[in-house]
């Protein structure tokens, strides 16, 4: 078997088009009921400058191919996506590894309640429901689940 090397780096603008690619990918394969918010455009915009300028941002590369990104701020996990091919192979766990290492004192998150996989996934890594949104708070108005992850004592 041929051992798959994964190298986590801080973002840079350069990757602002592969970290917007693969947002725009892994949403409209994941969640292909729920309409974007915003144009394609202004997310590719918005992820290729404001996400890597404001939060931690970090990617996950195979053979120097981004295939996949975190983003943090100071207690909120802002996002983690995967290109859809690059899922089960432990890169989104590695992701999520890293943001609890830089983040030791928890970090929450929302997911939309109707993204099954990502909650399976963030329930297997240790963060617990803690509070439901009817949808009023996101601008997709979409029905959320708010997660918080605390480390054990």
């Amino acid at each position: 078997m041929v051992s798959t090397i994964i190298e986590l780096r801080h973002a840079t603008r350069a990757d602002g088009t592969d970290v917007a690619a693969i947002y725009l990918e892994s949403f409209s394969t994941t969640l292909p009921h729920i309409r974007l918010a915003h144009s394609e455009a202004e997310c590719r915009e918005h992820f290729s400058t404001t996400v890597i300028d404001n939060d931690e941002t970090w990617v996950a590369c195979v053979a120097d191919d981004v295939v996949g990104f975190c983003a943090f701020g100071a207690t909120r996990l802002n996002h983690l996506y995967l290109r859809p091919e690059s899922t089960g192979r432990g890169i989104g766990q590695r992701l999520l590894r890293l943001a609890k290492y830089r983040r030791p004192g928890g970090l929450d998150l929302w997911a939309f309640e109707a993204n099954a996989g990502a909650r399976r996934f963030y329930e297997r890594h240790g963060f617990v429901a803690v509070e439901h949104g009817d949808g009023t708070g996101n601008e997709e108005g979409e029905p959320d689940v708010r997660y918080a992850w605390r480390p054990s004592r």
